[in-house]
């Protein structure tokens, strides 16, 4: 995977926008 949104992880990860993104954040938080 490329990190295309490298600028603001802390309002990526409190609202992931694509489908791909939110799956892969819930697969990294366990």
């Amino acid at each position: 995977g490329r990190v295309w949104e490298q600028g603001d992880s802390k309002t990526l990860f409190a609202q992931p926008q694509s489908p791909e993104l939110k799956q892969f954040i819930s697969s990294v938080r366990l």
